[in-house]
């Protein structure tokens, strides 16, 4: 309430006046609102400030790039709304013009550019199928931005995994690299104007292979060789492949030390245990080992040789049987030979036992006897001189071996000792 007096006179006065109620609050704080955050290319938000309850004010605006907030713009009107075309952080405060009075700033408000740019993923290197411990490099293009600088963020499930100061993205992976993955860039510099976010691109990661082995055989033929073969999984491409021997050095075969008709094969003409790998990219990642193969020689029969083998049954057969007649033959020969100087023996023998003594006769008789059951017989024919002749009767002396149980073998006789005279 108040009262009056007049300066003039002390003694004069008005009455109270009616009571008034005076409310002091705190210092209000200005509220900032955006119609959207993000501003399409060539467009623009509305951005609006206020205090409230109360009425009165007049707004001062602010705008944050980098660094600290500086302002850009007072609405000389009772009026909080203005227009922004730029992306950036924005803060407004609310005067009274009259008593110098502020309110405190309102909170910041990020307003972001969206650049209409088309933006996707692509992989290098890009390979159907991708392996555990392998480096792949994701990038994130900018269709018509190629020339520009920008700072991207990659999200992996929509999360934000990792951020790069520029658009590729080089890691090694694993199988819990797998999933769908996108980015987002900003011009480097000017962070409230990006792109939108590109397409999910999947990445699929396998666990590391391992390298087969087959052969076409597992013997080395006479003057040939064996072609070895290394694969990897039918889905992945890209290889090159590494061949071992067991041998001192545990360095993959050179070109000096094998025949390699095309990449994943391997002539071999050596014997031993072989085996192989694959390997790509750069630096390089290799599989596992393949299994071990073990390659013999053997010693074949040539095609020749193995086409006249048949003939050989009908042949072998003619062969024998002619060999066995000629035997038989030879069989008879010989017993004829041997029946023959028998036969000539016992005719000399008799043309001279005319001449002999009963008892050389009788002798000689039982040699022949002796000689049909001893093994080994000498016997003695005597030949009388004739008449008037000087000198001894000639004796011709026989030896004759026979063996049994072959008594068709030829009979040796040796004429020795002539013109002397035995009696044994």
């Amino acid at each position: 309430m108040c009262q009056c007096r007049r300066r003039d006179d002390a003694y004069s006065s008005t009455k109270w006046s009616e009571a008034i109620r005076l409310s002091v609050s705190d210092k209000p704080r200005a509220k900032l609102t955006a119609g959207s955050t993000t501003i399409p290319v060539g467009g623009s938000v509305t951005l609006s400030c206020s205090v409230e309850p109360s009425a009165g004010w007049k707004y001062r605006w602010f705008r944050k790039t980098s660094g600290s907030f500086v302002e850009f713009s007072t609405n000389k009107e009772e009026n909080g709304d203005i227009t922004v075309i730029q992306g950036g952080m924005y803060m407004c405060m609310g005067m009274r013009e009259k008593t110098d009075f502020y309110s405190d700033s309102s909170d910041e408000v990020t307003v972001q550019i969206n650049f209409s740019n088309k933006v996707f993923v692509t992989r290098q290197p890009n390979r159907p199928q991708i392996f555990s411990d392998e480096t792949i490099t994701l990038t994130c293009e900018v269709q018509g931005g190629e020339t520009t600088e920008w700072t991207c963020e990659w999200k992996r499930t929509s999360t934000v995994i990792h951020k790069t100061n520029g658009k590729e993205w080089t890691f090694i992976v694993s199988e819990s690299s797998s999933g769908d993955y996108m980015c987002q860039c900003r011009k480097r510099d000017d962070w409230f104007s990006s792109t939108q976010w590109s397409e999910a691109f999947r990445l699929s990661v396998s666990s590391k292979p391992k390298a087969q082995l087959n052969s076409n055989s597992r013997e080395i033929p006479a003057g040939g060789s064996v072609t070895l073969t290394c694969t990897v999984t039918s889905s992945s491409s890209g290889w090159k492949y590494f061949w071992y021997k067991e041998r001192d050095s545990s360095e993959p075969l050179t070109g000096e030390e094998a025949d390699f008709p095309s990449n994943g094969q391997m002539n071999v003409s050596e014997e031993g245990l072989y085996w192989c790998r694959g390997g790509r990219g750069e630096p390089a990642y290799y599989t596992d080992y393949s299994d071990r193969i073990s390659i013999t020689k053997n010693v074949t029969v040539s095609s020749s040789a193995s086409s006249s083998f048949p003939a050989m049954f009908v042949v072998g057969p003619f062969v024998g049987i002619v060999l066995i007649i000629l035997l038989l033959l030879l069989w008879r020969y010989r017993l004829s030979k041997d029946l023959s100087c028998l036969r000539s023996l016992q005719s000399d023998s008799s043309s001279q036992r005319a001449a002999a003594t009963n008892h050389g006769a009788n002798e000689t008789e039982n040699h022949y006897r002796s000689l049909l059951h001893a093994t080994t017989s000498i016997y003695h024919i005597i030949r009388p001189r004739p008449r008037g002749a000087a000198g001894n009767d000639e004796v011709v002396k026989y030896a004759k071996r026979r063996e049994r149980p072959h008594p068709e073998k030829s009979c040796l006789y040796v004429n020795v000792m002539p013109g002397i005279n035995s009696s044994t």
